[in-house]
């Protein structure tokens, strides 16, 4: 299946766009989840599977991949990963490092970080949809998580 994701989205119009400030980090975020939205609703449409990955905000996102699903009659897999907010905020502030650090992305202080994790802020979507919870804090069975997707996921049309 084809993988959207937000930052290739984010990175590509900051080259065309320039980098600034938060804000404008944050707006250049808005219209790279828009794009995605936008890509997610024609492969959808025209009866596509696909994968997308962003730090979706449950507030903000869940109305309308819920709009974009159901216009679709499309069946939504959540693979939700995190990890305990101390783990989080170290990963976070590692993004400020080179060669972590990507221009013109807005990294969070630790304590936007934590504010977001305990207000529930990137929480899986209120959707309808199979939610895979993966804890990235160690390591993982890959194949299990595969084998929890691969339950609900859509089965390859084969030609005659």
């Amino acid at each position: 299946m084809p993988l959207y994701e937000k930052d290739v989205f984010k990175d590509t119009l900051f080259q065309v766009l320039g980098v600034g400030d938060k804000e404008w980090s944050q707006q250049v975020g808005r219209g790279a989840i828009d794009l995605l939205f936008v890509m997610a609703e024609q492969a959808l449409g025209s009866g596509a599977s696909l994968v997308t990955e962003c730090n979706f905000a449950t507030r903000l996102s869940s109305e309308r991949v819920g709009e974009i699903a159901a216009n679709a009659g499309a069946r939504v897999i959540q693979v939700h990963c995190s990890a305990p907010p101390d783990i989080l905020v170290e990963r976070n502030a590692a993004r400020l490092a080179p060669p972590n650090m990507r221009p013109g992305h807005y990294v969070m202080t630790s304590q936007e970080m934590l504010e977001g994790v305990r207000s529930g802020v990137w929480e899986p979507l209120d959707v309808h949809s199979k939610i895979v919870r993966v804890d990235t804090s160690g390591s993982f069975n890959y194949a299990s998580v595969l084998g929890d997707i691969a339950q609900d996921a859509p089965r390859p049309i084969r030609g005659r």
